[in-house]
């Protein structure tokens, strides 16, 4: 069931990027970043009231600054590599992400994945360095220079290992609070700022 829902949450991820490209072309950056994360704060309220208030850690207020900051700067610079780059040329670097998690969840959490999932990081990787398998006539490392010459492309890699980041302490702060406080003090917090 866990692939079904995997299978639906890529595509429907699909489909929030094409939207999110959508909206940065037709106007800033910041300001699309700002309206499309501002209709999810309505639904943390609404499942706040079946879930009630969780207690809060002292740790789950160490960590929301560092949170908020990773976000504003990981999702700008995301909308900023869609509005100069094409979707086929960004998208697929989040791709880095898991190969990134491997290092900074090992640092932060002392986590490593099974054989499995180290395969699963691999193939993933591959897949993203074959996107630019037309400079292979460059050297094996043509497609990865690639990389540097499209400024969006850099940007999405910057944005892949921020988020690996952002994925431990998403995950300490769920750990000291619970899903839907977390997603919406820190939403809210997103807005404001």
């Amino acid at each position: 069931m866990g692939f079904v829902f995997a299978i639906i949450a890529s595509f429907l991820h699909s489909i929030v990027d094409a939207i999110r490209k959508k909206l940065t072309q037709n106007s800033n950056e910041y300001l699309a970043y700002w309206g499309l994360t501002l209709f999810s704060v309505p639904v943390f309220l609404i499942s706040i009231i079946f879930t009630g208030w969780p207690k809060l850690t002292l740790t789950f207020y160490l960590i929301i600054p560092v949170a908020l900051l990773l976000n504003i700067v990981s999702f700008l610079m995301l909308f900023k590599a869609l509005k100069i780059s094409p979707l086929s040329l960004t998208i697929p670097f989040l791709a880095f992400t898991p190969v990134f998690l491997i290092l900074t969840s090992y640092l932060m959490l002392r986590e490593l994945p099974n054989f499995y999932g180290i395969f699963g990081i691999i193939f993933i990787t591959l897949g993203a360095y074959i996107l630019n398998i037309s400079k292979i006539k460059e050297g094996f490392w043509g497609p990865i220079k690639a990389i540097g010459r499209e400024k969006g492309s850099l940007y999405v890699l910057i944005v892949a290992f921020l988020w690996s980041i952002l994925s431990n302490i998403d995950k300490i702060g769920l750990r000291n609070s619970s899903p839907t406080a977390y997603l919406l003090i820190l939403e809210i917090l997103v807005r404001l700022f």
